[in-house]
């Protein structure tokens, strides 16, 4: 449960901060990408062939690009 200060940061006298305008402009445009992106492709992986929706197939190589660089960026902060 969010303590008051957290709250606090959701708005300041009853109007919404940017910080949350922000977030809902953001919702609003990943859910009109996915919407806009229904449609079926196929992929080919190594040796898999498959078809699927485009947002699943974006989605997954936004989440693996992000985890590439991630390790990424710990390898080289080892070194």
């Amino acid at each position: 449960m969010p303590d008051d200060s957290e709250l606090h940061d959701l708005h300041d006298g009853g109007r919404p901060t940017a910080r949350l305008i922000a977030f809902v402009v953001l919702l609003i445009v990943l859910v009109w990408f996915g919407v806009a992106n229904r449609g079926e492709v196929k992929v080919s992986f190594i040796v898999v062939h498959s078809k699927v929706r485009l947002i699943y197939a974006l989605a997954v190589a936004a989440v693996l690009g992000a985890l590439i660089d991630r390790l990424a960026t710990l390898v080289r902060r080892r070194r």
